[in-house]
């Protein structure tokens, strides 16, 4: 048999092999804890997080829809304008066809040339309108590359964000290390 002071050896040896697994375990389950609650909260930031990309995703369509139909509502003025034109146009050839017969009537060409410039001063007027709506449309175009941009600067953040948390996740799912053996 053992002697007593190698007995009282051996039981210390083995009181404080128990006490090291104990304080062991302890802190692996602080560990574990603590990164359940990271997980918890990268968890919760990625669903935050594609709520927002949701909600800008939904603003920037509705911006988008509105200057479409800014831009529809303009051709179709634009239209109107252009068949306004070819009305003019059809009235000015009548005139012209109505002058040439009244060549001999110096009062009726004069008149049909008032009713002429009539006609041209109102397709000025249409010309400048569809200048105009031109204008318009160019400046909604703008708008809409703008809207555009603004949006991938936001999916640009989004990804980013998104790149870090896969990241972190991917840190904390590691598994932990075996304990060392004694």
């Amino acid at each position: 048999m053992m002697d007593s002071k190698t007995s009282l050896e051996v039981t210390r040896s083995f009181y404080a092999q128990m006490c090291q697994f104990r304080e062991e375990t302890e802190k692996q389950h602080l560990d574990t804890e603590r990164s359940s609650k990271k997980t918890s909260i990268l968890v919760q930031g990625i669903g935050t997080l594609l709520l927002v990309f949701v909600i800008v995703i939904g603003v920037y369509m509705t911006q988008l829809t509105n200057q479409f139909i800014h831009i529809v509502e303009s051709i179709e003025k634009m239209n109107s304008r252009a068949v306004t034109i070819s009305e003019l146009m059809s009235h000015m050839t009548e005139d012209v066809t109505q002058m040439n017969q009244d060549v001999s009537h110096m009062h009726a060409v004069l008149k049909n040339m008032k009713q002429i410039n009539s006609h041209i001063s109102i397709m000025e007027q249409e010309v400048n309108g569809i200048t105009t709506s031109i204008s318009h449309l160019d400046k909604l175009g703008e708008k809409g590359m703008k809207a555009v941009s603004g949006m991938n600067q936001k999916m640009s953040e989004i990804n980013r964000t998104t790149s870090q948390m896969e990241l972190r996740m991917y840190q904390i799912s590691k598994p932990m290390k075996a304990m060392p053996s004694h």
